[in-house]
């Protein structure tokens, strides 16, 4: 696809569904076709435009993730974490289809970004003395099965010797993640 074209795609996008937040200066963008969803994310951030979330014999959510470096993760027990835009062809599109042991009691409707969500949060535990922080976002108004989904893998501090590691603050990365969500321009 040409500049030309590109840009014609985009405000298209933009035209069915509303504008998005601006981007801070510097970030990069992304138009992903299949989903129908522009975006903006830091520059010092890793795309996997093939991202599946579980056994992909199992037929998982697929679409594609935004890996964060290394150094958000540096000195602290962070061990992992990645921002997703995942569909799954659904014909009930809910929370729950996207992982997690979610009940209809676990979730919420958030009105963000110009839209409304179903949204969800999971606390698990990954064992190891560790556990997962999740969020899913499921994308009302459209005509296909989307969900923003923010993930964590966190490790408990009593795996670092005092003074090796810092609590990692979770606020920090959320507030990232709810800033790459609020870029966001799904086509309908």
């Amino acid at each position: 696809m040409n500049r030309a074209h590109f840009i014609a795609a985009a405000f298209a996008i933009l035209a069915v569904a509303g504008g998005a937040n601006a981007a801070p200066p510097g970030w990069k963008h992304y138009t992903d076709p299949r989903l129908g969803v522009t975006f903006a994310y830091p520059p010092d951030w890793s795309l996997a435009k093939d991202y599946w979330y579980g056994p992909k014999e199992q037929h998982p959510p697929h679409g594609f993730g935004i890996q964060i470096p290394a150094s958000l993760r540096e000195g602290t027990n962070l061990v992992t974490a990645d921002f997703a835009v995942l569909t799954n062809g659904a014909k009930t599109c809910k929370p729950a289809a996207f992982g997690g042991a979610i009940d209809g009691s676990d979730v919420e409707t958030l009105n963000a970004d110009g839209r409304t969500y179903q949204a969800a949060r999971i606390h698990d535990d990954a064992g190891y003395g560790e556990f997962y922080e999740t969020r899913i976002f499921v994308v009302t108004g459209l005509s296909r099965c989307i969900a923003v989904k923010y993930f964590m893998r966190i490790a408990s501090m009593t795996h670092y010797v005092p003074g090796e590691a810092k609590e990692y603050d979770p606020d920090v990365l959320w507030k990232i993640f709810d800033d790459i969500r609020a870029t966001m321009v799904f086509r309908k």
